[in-house]
């Protein structure tokens, strides 16, 4: 199951290569946040959501929508 920042990666055509780059941070770093075995901190968040041309807190709301909890 992908998860909403993968959909979100796909969706701007984005290869996790590619966001990594764009973001400043490895490939490997946005492979375990799209699988959920790291959390992203504020830093993070941030720098995805510049990668993805959005808002820090609109791509902050899409992750957490996206969770069950």
């Amino acid at each position: 199951m992908l998860t909403q920042l993968a959909h979100l990666r796909i969706e701007k055509g984005y290869k996790i290569r590619q966001l990594g780059e764009l973001a400043g941070v490895s490939k490997s770093t946005v492979h375990n946040i799209e699988n959920g075995n790291v959390i992203p901190g504020i830093d993070m968040v941030c720098k995805l959501a510049r990668a993805l041309e959005m808002e820090p807190a609109e791509l902050f709301s899409t992750l957490v929508e996206g969770e069950d909890y």
